[in-house]
């Protein structure tokens, strides 16, 4: 992952540290232009955070800095989905975190 790099395909890393308290770190890629939301679920399913929600980003490279203070230990997941405003092409991913106390 290169300062100003464009990656070649969508990419949603794995958050580091993991287990992690109280912040992590959270690394996307996109190609191109696209529409992006990128929310966080309990083990339960339910909606915990929404760090982006149908926000329209440049194609690159992007990390994002989550603080856990007001979760409870456990694991969590996060899902980013993403669409190409050139092509339409959908893309959607989740990753398992863990938060410890």
């Amino acid at each position: 992952m290169e300062p100003g790099a464009i990656p070649e395909t969508y990419s949603l890393g794995q958050n580091y540290p993991n287990p992690f308290n109280p912040t992590t770190t959270i690394s996307f890629g996109i190609p191109g232009d696209a529409i992006l939301t990128i929310k966080l679920y309990n083990i339960l399913g339910k909606e915990i955070a929404v760090w982006a929600e149908n926000q329209t980003y440049q194609g690159g490279w992007y990390e994002y800095t989550f603080n856990a203070d007001a979760l409870a230990s456990g694991v969590y997941y996060y899902r980013m989905q993403a669409q190409s405003l050139s092509s339409g092409t959908k893309y959607s991913n989740i990753k398992k975190m863990m938060v410890i106390r």
